[in-house]
């Protein structure tokens, strides 16, 4: 009878810890200024469409809390285009990915290439005509980990705008940082980061590729 009411004691605890009902670490921490840093460039695309511009936007978060304990476990990510549709090419595909990867992405048809550290977690994702929004997740059903360590990135390989209107995207960035030890992890901090792209094409110029950092 008393090993039974200390199996069940245990067991009480153990679903406490993972419900986090009980926790054995802080319930908040305070980061640091620029915990988050978001750089985003956009890139024109060659095209031989007469009636519209193509444009490639490479968000990078920059986690800058150093910790082993204080993780990014969960990050949402907004880019909206005014007068632009996006078309296709993002990365992170949706879907479960245990484990964060590295791959090399073509910039046009030159060689240089863009090398991306894509997240782990679970990736959801919701577009519209100018939109287009990631949600990753870290902890999901039994499954628990931070979804990366130094910094991710995320693609939206095409959107497209009228022929020399006036390129504008404003991307937003909600990055939440998590308390993990072996029996349990919650979030303790969360941070913004917004961005905007601007460029005004010159009538003519549509064999060229320019880029920039956007503000």
């Amino acid at each position: 009878m008393i090993l039974f009411v200390i199996l069940v004691g245990i067991l009480a605890v153990l679903a406490a810890l993972r419900t986090d009902l009980v926790r054995i670490g802080p319930s908040s921490v305070t980061l640091p200024e620029q915990a988050l840093r978001l750089s985003v460039t956009w890139y024109r695309l060659g095209d031989i469409d007469p009636e519209h511009d193509y444009y490639r936007f490479w968000i990078h978060v920059q986690n800058r809390v150093d910790s082993d304990s204080i993780v990014p476990y969960a990050i949402v990510v907004n880019i909206s285009a005014r007068e632009g549709e996006t078309l296709g090419g993002w990365l992170p595909m949706a879907g479960d990915h245990d484990r964060t990867q590295r791959v090399q992405w073509p910039l046009d048809d030159s060689s240089t290439v863009l090398s991306l550290d894509l997240p782990a977690g679970y990736v959801n994702r919701a577009d519209g005509t100018a939109y287009f929004m990631w949600n990753v997740q870290g902890e999901r059903g039994l499954s628990s980990q931070a979804i990366f360590r130094d910094g991710a990135d995320f693609l939206v390989d095409s959107v497209r705008f009228p022929e020399n209107a006036t390129m504008e995207a404003h991307i937003s960035v909600l990055l939440t940082w998590y308390y993990t030890n072996p029996f349990q992890a919650y979030p303790v901090a969360s941070q913004t980061g917004t961005a905007t792209c601007r460029y005004v094409p010159d009538p003519g110029s549509e064999g060229s590729r320019p880029y920039s950092a956007c503000e």
